[in-house]
């Protein structure tokens, strides 16, 4: 293998190794985004949730609460 294939075969190692550190990060973000609206979406359920428990309680005045 001559020097000039083994130099470009270097660089597109090099390419590929900083594209796929770019993707990565890229999922990691997306992960974490995602996860932030996991925990924003289990907090509005749990906010209905209550609510809907108060509105039934309200409805049903021989509820037991």
């Amino acid at each position: 293998m001559s020097a000039g294939q083994v130099e470009y075969l270097q660089q597109a190692l090099s390419k590929l190794g900083r594209e796929t550190d770019e993707k990565i990060a890229a999922a990691d973000r997306n992960l974490a985004a995602a996860r932030a609206e996991i925990v924003v979406l289990r907090s509005t359920i749990d906010k209905l949730s209550n609510e809907l428990a108060q509105m039934k309680a309200k409805a049903d005045p021989h509820s037991k609460k």
